[in-house]
């Protein structure tokens, strides 16, 4: 499993709190912002990729996890490319415009 870490999609006043994006080993991604669990099982063909329909816990979070949630998933909607960098260790989400939906790095 390969975990990433984002700010890109933050709002302010989180705290501690952490976007993680997860590759599994079974093929479908996993990710959270500190309260409710999500996965999907992406449709990915070269560098396109769609994200969805997604499933997931239904905590009740706090303001402004539910915000960072919301933005997460709405940056994932909305993804139709993705660009991978090994020297940086990074994946870069965007729409079909090519607009920056969702930045995120691996952990160390």
């Amino acid at each position: 499993m390969r975990e990433h870490d984002s700010s890109t999609v933050g709002v302010a006043d989180v705290g501690d709190a952490k976007t993680l994006f997860s590759f599994r080993d079974d093929g479908r991604v996993a990710m959270t912002v500190g309260c409710n669990r999500l996965m999907a099982t992406p449709e990915i063909s070269g560098t396109s990729i769609r994200i969805g329909p997604v499933a997931g816990t239904r905590m009740a979070c706090p303001p402004p996890l539910e915000e960072l949630e919301r933005k997460l998933l709405a940056a994932l909607e909305a993804t139709g490319t993705f660009e991978t960098s090994a020297s940086s260790k990074s994946i870069v989400f965007k729409d079909a415009n090519g607009e920056l939906q969702i930045a995120l790095s691996q952990q160390e």
